[in-house]
């Protein structure tokens, strides 16, 4: 019936927000590391110094992370919606044949 159906939205949107929310704490995490690595950048600059090649090689690691983790983000977002969208569907179904 169309609260099964409920639930079972509730149920499957629950987890994508969850997986949404942790993608975002991500973000965060990998944000938090590229002040420190652009610090870490400007410091050797500032004295004067080549920064490492390996701080060069984290920082491009770094932006490639950031850029995959929002285009996850963007993909959740959207299979969030699609499937908010069917199951919307299949319960206005249900509440008529009730």
């Amino acid at each position: 019936n169309s609260q099964t159906a409920l639930q079972k939205k509730n149920d499957s949107l629950t987890q994508l927000k969850k997986q949404i929310d942790f993608q975002q704490e991500q973000i965060k995490q990998l944000q938090k590391d590229r002040i420190m690595f652009v610090r870490q950048e400007r410091e050797y600059l500032r004295k004067g110094q080549t920064p490492p090649a390996h701080l060069k090689t984290m920082l491009e690691n770094n932006q490639k992370n950031l850029i995959s983790q929002k285009e996850n983000i963007q993909s959740l977002q959207s299979r969030y919606r699609n499937l908010e969208a069917e199951y919307d569907k299949i319960i206005a179904r249900l509440k008529a044949l009730e």
